[in-house]
């Protein structure tokens, strides 16, 4: 194996992990990120509904739709 392969490896590794997760997201920067990322998206959808543009608020809803859709695989998928 090549040497400069083994930390990715080990992060790789360690990211598969439940506990690390866990405690990752317990951590002040991952929750400063979450929190930082909501107040982006809900400025932007804020932004959308007041530009009035018809286009946007339907690209503003598929997306939205699809995130929904998404995530709740992903619980149902994490559950199993």
């Amino acid at each position: 194996m090549h040497v400069s392969r083994m930390p990715w490896r080990f992060v790789r590794n360690m990211l598969n992990n439940p506990k690390v997760i866990d405690e990752m997201s317990q951590s002040y920067p991952v929750r400063s990120l979450a929190r930082f990322l909501i107040r982006f998206y809900k400025t932007a959808e804020h932004k959308l509904e007041q530009s009035g543009a018809p286009s946007a608020r339907r690209a503003h809803s598929r997306f939205t739709a699809l995130f929904k859709e998404e995530y709740q695989k992903a619980l149902k998928s994490k559950d199993k």
